[in-house]
């Protein structure tokens, strides 16, 4: 008589799963942490499990999700690679507890970010320089001007405006430089790594055609 099936659960069982995915839309889609639109990413997802035993046989099967994310290929070799750094790399959370999560904003290219961080000190530099002049206005106005006037004339057109001229900019415009290298050294590693993993997955399935059409040179005995 066979043996009883065994079904065994357990509050620590899980099964984790990692998935290349092929993003089937012209266009691609958005990934937390990165400025482009991805054909080809990561996806990992945790599921609670169960341990079956039967014809005395052992196996795992995933039962609920409780939790789907995906990567882009970078952020994904760089969480392999690169472990206890910070608190970790983006990801994209796509199911929490059977909930889908809504799909990423669309990023802000750099280029608007800084242009606004430029244009925003630009604005602080004009308005400071133009209540100095109306103040200054002011005084020749009354045709009186004290000293104490003066100097905070002075204090507010060297730190107010000149600073954000001589400092401001030029610190937005060198962090301008410094991003726009790492998100090309980004992008490089992007498809650096997707071309390595598809390299990797290509090679895999020719090796089992191979293998397949392969004439049997050395078989397994016979079990007795």
């Amino acid at each position: 008589m066979p043996a009883k099936e065994i079904r065994e659960d357990h509050p620590s069982f899980g099964m984790v799963d990692i998935s290349h995915v092929s993003h089937n839309g012209t266009y691609g889609t958005y990934l937390v942490g990165s400025e482009f639109r991805h054909h080809h990413y990561v996806t990992l997802t945790i599921r609670r499990a169960q341990k079956m035993r039967d014809l005395a046989r052992e196996w795992w099967f995933g039962c609920e999700e409780l939790i789907s994310i995906s990567f882009s290929e970078s952020q994904f070799v760089e969480l392999i690679g690169r472990t206890n750094i910070g608190d970790g790399v983006p990801c994209t959370l796509n199911h929490v507890m059977g909930e889908r999560m809504l799909e990423p904003p669309v990023p802000v290219s750099e280029a608007k970010k800084f242009r606004a961080d430029m244009q925003a000190d630009a604005d602080k530099c004009v308005a400071s320089l133009e209540a100095a002049i109306a103040r200054l206005d002011a005084y020749l106005e009354a045709g009186k001007m004290t000293k104490a006037e003066l100097k905070q004339i002075r204090h507010d057109l060297y730190y107010d405006a000149l600073c954000s001229v001589k400092a401001g900019i030029p610190f937005v415009q060198k962090s301008f430089d410094e991003k726009i290298e790492n998100t090309v050294n980004h992008a490089a590693a992007e498809i650096e790594a997707t071309v390595a993993n598809m390299a990797m997955r290509l090679g895999v399935e020719r090796i089992r055609e191979l293998n397949d059409a392969s004439p049997k040179l050395i078989e397994a005995p016979e079990v007795k």
